[in-house]
Parts: C-alpha cells; structure tokens; sequence
C-alpha cells in the first residue's frame, strides 16, 4: 500500500510590493532578469541604459502598465 502525498502551492505576498526598483543597464541580460523579476515581486521598476530602443522594448515588454521614458540626450 502506497500513500500519496500532495504538497499544496504556499500562496505568499510578493516581496517587494510597494518598493521601487531602479535598474541600470536594464535593457538586456541580467538587468533585464533582475527588472523582469522584481516586478513579478510586485515592484514597481525603473530601467537604464545607454541605448534607447533596446530600453524602450525592454520597457514595453513589462506588461501591463507599463510605461517607458527616455531622456532627452
């Protein structure tokens, strides 16, 4: 006789709700990771970088409410 055991997904408050979190270099690779997961922990994220059109699809790719803004150089 074998007994199953189901283990239960622990539903838990995002870590970083409320927080914002500034990324710099955050258009590719581990910058955009770490911006990809700090906002899946409810933050809200600000993203820099050097080149403004990586930037901004990186922006556009945080999903809804998302917003992007670029300096003027």
């Amino acid at each position: 006789m074998t007994t199953a055991t189901t283990v239960s997904p622990t539903l838990r408050e995002p870590q970083l709700l409320g927080q914002t979190v500034v990324v710099i270099g955050g258009s590719a690779g581990t910058g955009l990771e770490t911006a990809r997961r700090a906002r899946a922990e409810g933050a809200s994220v600000v993203l820099t970088g050097c080149n403004p059109d990586p930037l901004e699809r990186a922006a556009r790719a945080g999903g809804p409410g998302a917003s992007v803004r670029l300096p003027a150089f």
